[in-house]
């Protein structure tokens, strides 16, 4: 089989996880393992064997710092335009999946983001429909807005909608030490616009070094308005096209570790965290490069 068959195979089998109940962690496991056979038995392309910085950019700062928490300036800094489609299941209930497809489009120095996503079911849910716009000023810095809309259903209570947006700012110093910081609902807006309860207001900011061109270290620190300050720090390593990460958090803990590989424009990943007090969540990625 060749890579673009294989990839072909890796879309149907993750369409599959989404219809299937059970036996979907036992499809991401087979997934997983084909993938390493491709990597390590046969051998992965020449590209892959001595990946470009752009591609290091691509599989660590990207997918492991900015993007995956609501730092939309980064997408400028991206050697490719990308869809990506993400499956979640917390605490390993049905009733408790979330699915998002999301989108970033390139042009120039300039970047279009789209993300729908839904977590819940029938009985209850949550919609969020976001697009966002970001370009870069000069090599080094980037800034991202993106406005959402949010709607919660429940079978007892009427829809709720509500609007609001984010802003965030993304610094590449150099090639190894990046910074982003973004702050969502800075205006404090509503829930269903007049309701009487605000939108969370969250600030995030993140650092990130590159020790070199294999491993990638960063931390993160998050504050809610009238919480207390969440900490994390996290690491990726790189063998080959094979991508291992391992982060933890506190005060409340957590720790998650994950593996994603690369075939060709076709990037999969699959990622476990386990929360003290709550439990397992594991999660499915894949994305397609182009």
């Amino acid at each position: 089989m060749n890579n673009s068959c294989f990839g072909v195979v890796v879309c149907i089998i993750f369409a599959i996880l989404k219809f299937t109940a059970m036996s979907r962690y036992k499809l991401v496991v087979t997934v997983v393992i084909s993938m390493m056979y491709v990597t390590f038995v046969r051998g992965a392309p020449d590209t892959l064997r001595h990946p470009s910085s752009d591609f290091v950019l691509l599989a660590t700062d990207y997918h492991h710092i900015g993007m995956l928490h609501g730092c939309s300036a980064a997408a400028p800094f991206l050697p490719y335009s990308q869809v990506t489609t993400t499956f979640e299941n917390r605490f390993l209930l049905k009733e408790l999946m979330r699915e998002e497809i999301g989108a970033v489009f390139r042009y120039k120095n300039h970047a279009f983001l789209f993300n729908v996503s839904h977590f819940g079911y029938s009985l209850y849910g949550e919609m969020n429909l976001s697009a966002g716009y970001a370009r870069t000023f000069g090599q080094h810095f980037s800034v991202g807005l993106n406005l959402h809309y949010l709607m919660t259903h429940a079978e007892s209570a009427c829809t709720l909608h509500s609007l609001t947006f984010d802003v965030s700012f993304y610094g590449r110093i150099n090639r190894k030490f990046g910074m982003a910081f973004s702050c969502y609902n800075p205006a404090r807006l509503k829930y269903g616009l007049t309701g009487k309860s605000y939108l969370p207001v969250r600030f995030l900011f993140e650092l990130s070094y590159r020790i070199s061109d294999q491993l990638l270290i960063y931390t993160e620190i998050e504050k809610e308005l009238k919480t207390a300050f969440d900490f994390s720090a996290g690491a990726v390593w790189r063998l080959r096209c094979l991508f291992l990460s391992l982060s933890a958090g506190f005060p409340n803990p957590w720790v998650k570790c994950g593996v994603e590989i690369q075939q060709k424009r076709f990037l999969f990943g699959v990622n476990c965290q386990y929360r003290l007090t709550t439990g397992v969540v594991p999660q499915a990625e894949l994305a397609i490069l182009f």
